[in-house]
C-alpha cells in the first residue's frame, strides 16, 4: 500500500471515529423526554378528571366493609436467637443484593431518568408505559426497604415533575397503570408512614384519572383504554373481549385509595367487578376458575376454554386472599373465591412432573377444554406461574387450610427444580413437561420423556427426519423437559417472591439458601454495563456468555430484587402496625384489646404520660423500683424546674435525668454550678434542656439532672468522680428523659418546641384509621442518640424511659410498653409481647433488628452489651470504659479492662485457679462484628492506645463472642496462667487480685502488661481478597519445618483468620501478613480445635492483632507441629 493510501485509509478510519463519537456525545446531551409530554394533540396541559362529567354516574356507592375485623391466625414463623455466623452470612448476601440494586438504579438515574425503563446494554431508555417514569414509581417502596433514603428523597420529589392526568400513549393499559403507577405511589405512601403527602396526591391524581375508564354502561373497565376520548367526555363502553387479570387484578390498589382518602368511589368501582366474578365463578367451563378470556361488555365468563394460573390470569386468584387481609377479613367474599378456585386447581391445573430423580414436586400448569367436553391437562409451565406457591402458603394460613402448606411447599419446590435444573441457573419463561399419573408412573423413563419431545416438537420438526437426541440436542433440553417455547429469561419476580413468602411462614432456612444459589446465577447471567438486563436463552451451555436483551423491566427493581433483599433480612414486622379505632374494641388476632389513638402533631398529652408512670409505680413497684446499685460519692445536685436554680437534692427527692446528645456547640452553655442556688441563664441554654424542664414541670415533677449543670465542669477532680458516679444517677432516676430526635442539643423535643411527623389517618363512616407508627426499635436505632456511647449505658440502667421521637412519646419500662398512637387495655400478655417482639425492651435488643428475650443468660446479656456499645462512637477514646463501667460494676462475673471472667459452665465464680484462667482466656476470645456496605462484607477496626491490645475496649469498633462462648463445656487442654505486672515490673496472679475484690467484680485497671505463660503455635497466611482488594480473611496454616508431621493438619477445612486492622492489599500490613511467620497463642483447645490469638511482636512485649482457629486430624496433634511453651508480656 502506498504511503498516500495509507494517510487517506488513516484519514478515513479517524474521520469515522470521529463521527461516531460526535454522535454519541451528542446523543448523551440530547435532553430526556419529558413526563408531562401526551399523545394528545388536543389536550395539551393537565386534566382535572374530578371535572370531568361522567356519562354513567353511580346513584349509591358500595362502602368498604365495616365492622370488628375477623382474627386472622399468625401467619409469620417464630423464628429464634440467630447465630452470629448466621447473620454475618445473611447480611453479607443482602449486601450484594443491594449492591445489584445500586448498579442497576445508578444506570436508571443516569441515562433514563423519569422514562419508564433503562435500556441495559445501550445505556438508553424505553417507554412501553405512558412515558410516566415506571421503574421510578415502581421501585420507591425497594428504596424505602433497602435505606436508600437520599435516593427515595430524590425519586419523591421527581415524581412532582410527572403528570399522571396524560400519557403518552394513545391508548394506555390500565391493569398495567394500575400496578405499576398506582401500587407504587401508595406503598411508597404506606411504607415511608406518611412522611410526604404529595405521594397520596399523585395516587389519588391518578386513580381519578382511571376511574373514568370504568365510566361504561355497566361500569365495567375498559382495559386498553382511549383516555384522550374519555377526557373530552367522549362515549365508551366496556371491552368485548379482555384479559381475566387485567379486571380481577385492580382491587388492592383501589380499596387501598379508598381507605387512605377516604372516598369510597374508587372501592365501588372495583367492587362491582367482585361482584361480577363471585355471580359467575361457577358457570365457567372449569366451575370455580376463571377463563383467561372474558366479556366485560357482555359479561360473559363461559366461552373460553383456556385455564391457567399463568400470564394473563395470575393476579386474579393472587389478589383474593390479599384482598382479604386488605380487609382485614370484614368480608367472606374474598375468601369464598379463593376457596372456591383452589379446589379445582390441585385437581385440574398442578400437576407433578416426571424427573430424573423422582422429586415430589408440582407445577402449575393449563387447562383446556377438550372437543368432547372433558377436562385436559396441558402439562405446561410459565415463570409467572411461580406465584402461586407463595400464593397457596398464604391461603393456607389465613384461611385454616392447613395442609395445603404441603401443595405449597411441592409448588415451590417444583419452580426450584426448574431453575437448578438449567445449565444457567434460571428458569425461562416457558416450557413443558411430560406428567405422570400416580406416584407408580413417576418413575423415571427415558423413553416416556423422548415421546413427549416428539409430541411436544411434532409441530416443528419432521419426525421421519430428526432424531429425538438431535431435538434435544438443537433445544438444550435438560432431561425431564419435553419442549422450552420460551428460553427467555425476563428479570421476573414470581419464583423468588414465593420462595420469600414459604421462608416467612415456615423458617425453613434452606429457603435461603436457594435464594442465593438462584441470585448468584442471575446476577452473573444478567449483568451489564448499565442495568441487569434480561437474556435470549437460559438453556446454553454452562460458562458461556449469555445474549442480552437490552431490557430491564420496571418489576426487576420493584419487585425481584426486593423479595431477594428481604429473604435475607431479619424477619422484623416493625414498620408500623395500623389499628382501628371503633365504637367498639378492634381486635388483633391474639385477642388483646386495643385502640388506636390520634397523636397531635404540636402538643403532648401529658395527662397520658403521667398515667403510664403512675400505672407503673402502683403496678410494678418491686419490680421497677427506683434505686442505685451503689451510693454517690458526692451529694446530688438537680436543676429544681420551678425557678430553675441548681441544688443539692435529698435521697427521698423524686428527680428525672436527660439522656441526650449534646453535639459540637458547647461553649455557649457549658456552664456549671460553683456553688447551691445558682440560677440557669434565661437565654444561651440548649433547646433540648428547656423542653426537659417544661416536661418535668408538666409531669408535675420538680427536679431535672443535666450532665451539662449538674457535673461541675470547672473542678476536674470533681467532675471525675461525678462522672464515675453517673451510671447510678440514671439508675436512681424516676425516670429518664431520652431525647432520640436530632442530632444536637439544639432540636429540642418533639411536640414540644417543634411538630412531629404526620401520623396517618383516614375517617370512615362509623370509625377513623390510624397509624400505630413504626415501633421503638424502628424508631430509635437510626438516630444519632442510638449512635453514641454514654447514652447506652444511659438507657439500659434506667427504670423508666420517656422516648421522644419525630413521631410520638414511648414509655418504656422493664415489665410494660406504652405509646401514644395506642390505647392498651390493661393486659399482662400485650406488655410481654410488646417488651420481646417489637424491641421495646430495656437491653440491647431495642437497638437491634431482632429482638433479645428476657430470659436470656447473664453471660449472654453481659455479650449483647458489649456488641451494641463496642460498636457505638464516643467523643473522647478515653471513655471506652467508663461510659461502660456502670454496666460492668453490675455484672454478675469478673471483668478486667472490659473483658468478661466468665467460667464455661456459666457459673458466676470460681475458687480454683485453674477454672478462673480458662474463664480469662475465654474472655479473651471477642472478634471483630462483620459489618455489611454496599462495597462488600468487612470488619472497620481502629486501635485505641489507651487500653490493651488484648481487651475489645482497646479498639474501634465493634465486637462480639463466637457462640461458643455461651455452652462450650470445659477444655480438653488449657494450659494457660495470667499475671499482671505493676509498675516496678512486679508479678501478680490475676486469679488472687480477684479473689481479695470485696464490693465490686470489676478488677482495678492497674496496667496494661497482662503477663500469659501459655503454648504457641507458629502460623502463616496466605490471602483471600475481594474484588476490591480488601481482606475478608486470611487461609491460617501450620508453619512447619521439614520434618515435623504435615499430615497432623486438616488442610480443607477451619483453616481462616483475621486481623483486626483489615489492611488493603497497598499496606505495609498486608504484605508482613502474607510473607512473615506469625506467633499464635493458645488459649485452649478441645478435640481438634485450637483457638489462637495473633501475636506482633515488638521487643519482648506482644500486642494482639488477630484471631485463628485451626481443627487438626487428630486430638492433641497440635502439641507436636511446633508449639512451644513460652510467658508472654501482652500489652
Amino acid at each position: 500500500m502506498s504511503p498516500l493510501i495509507r494517510r487517506i485509509a488513516v484519514l478515513c478510519v479517524s474521520a469515522t471515529f470521529v463521527i461516531l463519537a460526535c454522535q454519541q456525545l451528542r446523543a448523551q446531551n440530547k435532553p430526556l423526554p419529558s413526563p408531562t409530554f401526551t399523545s394528545s394533540n388536543r389536550i395539551v396541559r393537565p386534566v382535572d378528571w374530578k371535572n370531568v362529567p361522567l356519562r354513567y354516574p353511580v346513584s349509591s356507592l358500595a362502602p368498604l366493609p365495616t365492622g370488628t375485623p375477623s382474627a386472622i391466625p399468625k401467619i409469620q414463623h417464630d423464628f429464634g436467637v440467630e447465630t452470629e455466623h448466621n447473620k454475618a452470612e445473611r447480611l453479607q448476601r443482602q449486601v450484594a443484593v443491594k449492591a445489584a440494586f445500586v448498579h442497576s438504579w445508578n444506570g436508571y438515574k443516569k441515562h433514563a431518568w423519569l422514562q419508564d425503563e433503562v435500556t441495559p446494554v445501550t445505556g438508553g431508555y424505553k417507554n412501553g408505559f405512558g412515558q410516566r417514569g415506571a421503574t421510578l414509581v415502581d421501585a420507591l417502596d425497594t428504596l424505602i426497604i433497602m435505606d436508600l433514603e437520599d435516593e427515595f428523597e430524590q425519586a419523591v420529589h421527581a415524581t412532582n415533575k410527572i403528570d399522571f392526568t396524560t400519557a403518552a400513549v394513545e391508548r394506555l393499559n390500565v391493569f398495567e397503570t394500575t400496578i405499576r403507577y398506582l401500587g407504587g405511589l401508595l406503598s411508597a405512601y404506606d411504607l415511608s408512614q406518611a412522611k410526604h403527602r404529595t405521594l397520596l396526591q399523585k395516587a389519588t391524581e391518578l386513580g381519578d384519572m382511571l376511574y373514568a375508564a370504568f365510566d361504561t354502561p355497566n361500569r365495567m373497565p375498559i382495559t386498553r383504554w382511549d383516555w384522550e376520548n374519555a377526557a373530552l367526555n367522549g362515549d365508551q363502553e366496556a371491552d368485548p373481549q379482555a384479559l381475566s387479570a387485567e379486571i380481577g387484578s385492580l382491587t388492592l390498589e383501589f380499596t387501598r385509595l379508598s381507605q387512605l382518602t377516604g372516598d369510597s368511589k374508587y372501592h365501588d368501582a372495583v367492587q362491582r367487578i367482585t361482584d361480577k366474578l363471585e355471580k359467575h365463578q361457577n358457570r365457567t367451563k372449569i366451575p370455580g376458575l376463571f377463563p383467561i378470556l372474558v366479556s366485560p361488555l357482555r359479561e360473559r365468563f363461559d366461552t373460553d376454554k383456556s385455564f391457567t394460573m399463568g400470564g394473563m390470569s395470575d393476579s386474579l386468584y393472587e389478589y383474593f386472599p390479599k384482598q382479604h387481609l386488605l380487609l382485614g377479613g370484614r368480608t367472606e367474599q374474598y375468601r369464598t373465591l379463593y376457596e372456591t378456585a383452589i379446589e379445582p386447581a390441585k385437581k385440574h391445573l398442578f400437576f407433578r412432573p416426571r424427573t430424573p430423580q423422582g422429586q415430589d414436586i408440582l407445577i402449575s400448569g393449563d387447562a383446556r377444554i377438550s372437543s368432547g367436553g372433558s377436562v385436559k391437562l396441558e402439562p405446561n409451565g410459565q415463570h409467572l406461574a411461580c406465584f402461586a406457591g407463595g400464593m397457596v402458603a398464604l391461603g393456607a394460613k389465613i384461611f385454616n387450610r392447613t395442609d395445603e402448606l404441603d401443595v405449597a411447599r411441592k409448588l415451590v419446590d417444583g419452580c426450584i427444580w426448574v431453575y437448578e435444573s438449567m445449565p444457567t441457573g434460571i428458569m425461562p419463561e416457558t416450557f413443558r413437561m411430560t406428567p405422570c399419573y400416580g406416584d407408580e408412573d413417576c418413575v423415571w423413563d427415558v423413553e416416556k420423556w423422548h415421546e413427549g419431545v416428539r409430541y411436544s416438537y411434532s409441530g416443528e420438526y419432521d419426525m421421519q427426519q430428526y432424531e429425538v437426541q438431535d431435538i434435544i440436542k438443537e433445544n438444550g433440553l435438560q432431561p425431564g423437559f419435553a419442549k422450552i417455547a420460551d428460553p427467555r429469561f425476563l428479570l421476573r419476580p414470581e419464583a423468588i417472591e414465593s420462595i420469600f413468602i414459604l421462608y416467612r411462614i415456615t423458617g425453613d432456612a434452606m429457603l435461603q439458601d436457594t435464594a442465593w444459589r438462584m441470585f448468584e446465577a442471575i446476577h452473573n447471567a444478567t449483568i451489564a454495563e448499565f442495568a441487569h438486563s434480561a437474556i435470549a436463552d437460559v438453556t446454553i451451555p454452562r460458562g458461556q456468555e449469555t445474549q442480552k436483551l437490552d431490557e430491564c423491566e420496571s418489576f426487576w427493581m420493584a419487585e425481584t430484587l426486593k423479595y431477594f433483599y428481604l429473604i435475607f433480612s431479619e424477619p422484623s414486622l416493625d414498620r408500623g402496625l395500623v389499628l382501628a379505632k371503633y365504637g367498639h374494641n378492634g381486635k388483633l388476632g391474639l385477642g388483646i384489646a386495643l385502640e388506636g389513638a390520634f397523636v397531635n402533631r404540636s402538643r403532648i398529652n401529658f395527662d397520658k404520660l403521667k398515667a403510664w408512670l403512675l400505672q407503673c409505680e402502683l403496678q410494678h413497684k418491686d419490680m421497677c423500683a427506683v434505686g442505685t446499685a451503689r451510693p454517690l460519692s458526692l451529694p446530688l445536685s438537680c436543676i429544681d424546674c420551678r425557678n430553675r436554680s441548681v441544688v443539692p437534692v435529698l435521697e427521698s427527692d423524686q428527680y428525672l435525668a436527660l439522656s441526650y446528645v449534646w453535639g459540637t456547640n458547647r461553649s455557649s452553655t457549658c456552664r456549671t454550678a460553683q456553688q447551691d442556688m445558682e440560677y440557669l441563664p434565661l437565654n444561651g441554654i440548649s433547646q433540648v434542656i428547656e423542653d426537659a424542664i417544661s416536661t418535668v414541670i408538666s409531669l408535675g415533677k420538680r427536679y431535672l439532672w443535666v450532665d451539662q449543670y449538674c457535673i461541675n465542669q470547672l473542678d476536674p477532680r470533681i467532675k471525675e468522680i461525678q462522672i464515675q458516679d453517673m451510671d447510678s444517677v440514671y439508675a436512681g432516676a424516676y425516670a429518664t428523659i431520652v431525647a432520640c430526635a436530632g442530632s444536637d442539643a439544639n432540636y429540642g423535643l418533639p411536640g414540644i418546641s417543634r411538630d412531629r411527623d404526620l401520623q396517618p389517618s383516614a375517617t370512615f363512616h362509623d370509625f377513623e384509621l390510624f397509624s400505630s407508627l413504626p415501633g421503638l426499635g424502628t424508631a430509635v436505632k437510626s438516630t444519632k442518640w442510638a449512635t453514641r456511647g454514654w447514652t447506652y449505658q444511659e438507657a439500659v440502667l434506667s427504670h423508666r424511659i420517656l422516648f421522644f421521637t419525630d413521631k410520638q412519646v414511648y414509655f418504656v419500662c422493664p415489665n410494660m410498653a406504652r405509646s401514644e398512637a395506642e390505647v392498651v387495655h390493661d393486659n399482662a400478655a400485650h406488655d410481654r409481647i410488646r417488651l420481646e417482639r417489637m424491641g421495646m425492651s430495656l437491653n440491647s435488643g431495642m437497638f437491634r433488628d431482632g429482638y433479645r428475650s428476657r430470659n436470656r443468660s447473664h453471660l449472654a446479656e453481659l455479650d449483647d452489651h458489649i456488641a451494641e456499645f463496642s460498636g457505638r462512637c464516643l467523643t473522647y477514646q478515653g471513655d471506652a470504659l467508663d461510659a461502660f463501667r456502670g454496666l460492668l460494676t453490675r455484672s454478675l462475673f469478673f471483668t478486667y479492662y472490659g473483658v468478661p471472667i466468665a467460667p464455661a459452665a456459666n457459673t458466676h465464680h470460681s475458687e480454683h485457679p485453674e477454672v478462673f484462667d480458662f474463664a480469662m482466656a475465654r474472655g479473651l476470645n471477642w472478634k471483630p462484628t462483620i459489618l455489611n456496605t454496599t462495597q462488600g462484607a468487612r470488619s472497620t477496626f481502629a486501635r485505641r492506645r489507651e487500653f490493651p491490645s488484648w481487651s475489645w475496649a482497646g479498639w474501634v469498633g465493634p465486637v462480639d463472642y463466637p457462640s461458643s462462648f455461651f455452652v462450650v463445656p470445659e477444655p480438653e487442654v488449657c494450659d494457660i496462667k495470667f499475671w499482671v505486672e505493676d509498675e516496678n515490673k512486679k508479678l501478680s496472679s490475676l486469679f488472687h487480685i480477684a479473689s481479695s475484690l470485696q464490693k465490686t467484680r470489676m478488677i482495678p485497671e492497674q496496667s496494661h502488661v497482662l503477663v500469659v505463660d501459655a503454648h504457641l503455635f507458629r502460623v502463616r497466611f496466605k490471602e483471600d481478597v475481594t474484588e476490591d482488594g480488601y481482606m475478608r480473611d486470611y487461609w491460617c496454616y501450620p508453619a512447619l519445618t521439614e520434618g515435623e508431621q504435615v499430615e497432623s493438619w486438616h488442610p480443607d477445612r477451619d483453616k481462616k483468620a483475621s486481623f483486626f486492622e483489615n489492611p488493603d492489599r497497598t499496606t505495609e500490613l498486608f504484605h508482613r501478613i502474607v510473607s512473615e511467620t506469625w506467633d499464635g497463642m493458645v488459649l485452649w483447645t478441645r478435640g481438634r480445635y485450637a483457638h489462637l490469638r495473633i501475636l506482633d511482636w515488638v521487643g519482648d512485649v506482644a500486642h494482639v492483632i488477630g484471631h485463628a482457629q485451626l481443627r487438626f486430624r487428630g486430638r492433641g496433634y497440635w502439641k507436636f507441629t511446633g508449639s512451644q511453651r513460652k510467658r508472654i508480656r501482652l500489652v
